[in-house]
């Protein structure tokens, strides 16, 4: 496997504007299921624990965005890093 240095990834967030932040989370947290990330909600980001709360996930159906339950139909909790809630 090949990883990214902290540099490479800011360099790819900045030229993701305006999705830095998104980046950061994808490459930070280990979310590496699109529809994770995409299914996240205010109230699943607890801010102040630094931990997103991966409840559902969404997928494409015939065109369509359905939600659903997570691929081990499990809930769980991913924690992120302090500095991506620094201003």
């Amino acid at each position: 496997m090949v990883f990214l240095t902290h540099e490479q990834v800011d360099q790819l967030a900045v030229a993701c504007a305006p999705y830095e932040t998104l980046v950061r989370v994808l490459a930070y947290t280990g979310l590496h299921r699109w529809g994770e990330a995409v299914a996240l909600r205010v109230g699943r980001v607890a801010l102040q624990r630094r931990r997103l709360s991966i409840d559902e996930v969404t997928s494409e159906v015939r065109g369509e965005v359905i939600f659903g339950t997570p691929k081990t139909h499990k809930r769980r909790v991913v924690p992120f890093p302090a500095f991506l809630t620094d201003p």
